[in-house]
């Protein structure tokens, strides 16, 4: 239960911190949504889905989504 928690919060921070970084230039915005792409999953499938499909996920991470480097776990 702990472990999720933290999962959780490190996940939504990492989110955080990705938005920001649209505004501030000297924040980077994709490897914070690609450690949220990870970390969301083991912590919540809830947030996971949420993450996926939201436009702040698309938008940043469309390339990389696209070209296969993100699997789910069932294989789609």
């Amino acid at each position: 239960m702990l472990k999720k928690i933290l999962f959780i919060t490190i996940g939504c921070l990492a989110i955080a911190l990705g938005t920001l970084g649209i505004v501030l230039p000297l924040l980077p915005t994709v490897p914070f949504y690609v450690l949220a792409l990870c970390v969301l999953p083991k912590g919540s499938e809830r947030f996971a889905r949420w993450f996926d499909n939201s436009k702040l996920c698309r938008g940043a991470l469309a390339k990389y989504t696209r070209r296969g480097a993100k699997t789910t776990k069932n294989g789609t």
